[in-house]
């Protein structure tokens, strides 16, 4: 089996201009370093995060236009590490919270243990356990919840998370287009 590299991202949802996004972030010595905030110009928050000696540390949070939150990325010293959470884009408003899409554990930029999906009802979509780049289980769901089998396991995973591969490159540049001004 192919070892699992993390693919794991979603539409970051920009109402705006991307250009028009107020970054405001703490400096130390040139380098970024403690909070950062990017705001579109309505003033709705679209990503929170921290720096620490001009790397990405911590959680950082992206948002859709409403506030809504998408998807959570952990860094340590600047390489995605922890667990990634992310959610479908709410609807029309009246959902209080929008729905877990994703939930997965990465270790040194790989998955590593689970990575669980949901389709936008919240139903399970797939459910999978990773150890040393190796799947030990897997599980997956049809919209209406009967079992699939799949006979490509490797198949699906690499086009399951290629996607999310392809999400997590464009909010890297957006992080990278719009970094603090120190």
């Amino acid at each position: 089996m192919p070892k699992y590299l993390l693919f794991v991202l979603f539409p970051f949802v920009c109402s705006a201009n991307a250009s028009a996004l107020q970054i405001a972030g703490e400096c130390h010595d040139g380098l970024a370093d403690g909070a950062y905030v990017a705001t579109a110009a309505d003033g709705v928050v679209r990503i929170e995060g921290s720096y620490a000696r001009g790397v990405r540390q911590g959680e950082f949070t992206f948002y859709d236009p409403r506030g809504s939150r998408l998807i959570v990325l952990p860094y340590s010293a600047g390489y995605l590490d922890g667990t990634v959470r992310a959610w479908h884009v709410a609807g029309s408003g009246s959902e209080p919270d929008p729905v877990p899409k994703l939930v997965s554990d990465i270790r040194n930029g790989m998955v590593e243990g689970r990575h669980q999906t949901w389709y936008p009802d919240g139903s399970k979509r797939s459910k999978v356990e990773i150890a040393g780049g190796d799947v030990v289980s897997f599980e997956t769901w049809s919209e209406q919840g009967a079992v699939l089998e799949i006979k490509d396991v490797d198949g699906f995973l690499n086009a399951d998370l290629q996607g999310d591969f392809r999400y997590y490159e464009n909010l890297e540049r957006v992080l990278e287009a719009f970094p603090p001004q120190c």
